[in-house]
């Protein structure tokens, strides 16, 4: 029970590095990375919070039958006398952030990392430069061959 109160007051002000359950570090850390640290934090519903019959977009389980629940969280200030100031991922305010099962989030954030991290909800962390990619109209499987020709020759 004193856990759970602890975990509780932690959403109200700032979040405990005792409520973070793993962290991802940048894995280029001298180049300039939108955070200097990634992490889920563990959150304990109330049993009256509306949440609990929400999926989890990962598992598909509702939030309360999952065996614990996290946020994802971030740090953009690392300061090696306080640590990380951790600051939810999703909307700050905590009745809007996105939940997900525990487990599925840690895999998420591995695959991701500092670099490539955002919310598979409502997007939020998406960079520009992630996501920028070079289309072109392809007509035919032959100007395709020939576009890969011209790129080797350049190269």
């Amino acid at each position: 029970f004193f856990y759970q109160l602890k975990m509780a007051k932690a959403f109200d002000s700032k979040i405990q590095d005792s409520a973070v359950l793993k962290v991802v570090y940048p894995k280029n850390k001298y180049r300039d990375n939108k955070y200097c640290a990634i992490g889920i934090c563990k959150i304990i519903l109330d049993k009256s919070d509306s949440r609990n019959n929400e999926k989890c977009a990962f598992s598909q389980y509702t939030l309360s039958d999952c065996d614990t629940i996290s946020a994802l969280i971030y740090s953009d200030i690392k300061n090696k006398d306080s640590g990380n100031n951790w600051k939810y991922l999703c909307d700050g305010d905590f009745s809007k952030i996105h939940l997900f099962d525990s487990d599925y989030l840690k895999q998420w954030i591995d695959l991701k990392g500092c670099e490539y991290i955002h919310c598979p909800l409502c997007k939020t962390g998406i960079t520009e430069e992630k996501e920028h990619i070079e289309e072109h109209d392809v007509d035919s499987m032959e100007q395709l061959k020939e576009r890969r020709n011209e790129s080797k020759k350049e190269n």
